[in-house]
């Protein structure tokens, strides 16, 4: 069974833009039950994917995920 969160998006900073990740907290990925470098379904208006990663640390405990912009685009999503 998979677990589901709500969180912020937020744009990723641009040395992480193209990589496909999903920066999100520590908190946010046990919730999900997740490590880094898993893959994760992000679902908005539509159903992408992305690879899990730590938070940049000012992030943590914040509720947010930085992505992209074709990830957010993809899903459908905006900041």
């Amino acid at each position: 069974m998979s677990e589901e969160i709500q969180l912020k998006v937020a744009e990723v900073g641009q040395s992480d833009a193209g990589r496909d990740k999903a920066l999100m907290d520590n908190e946010s990925m046990r919730a999900l039950g997740i490590v880094a470098e898993d893959m994760t379904e992000l679902r908005g208006e539509r159903t992408a994917a992305a690879v899990a990663w730590p938070a940049y640390q000012e992030d943590e405990g914040k509720g947010i995920i930085r992505i992209d912009g074709l990830i957010r685009k993809n899903a459908g999503v905006r900041p």
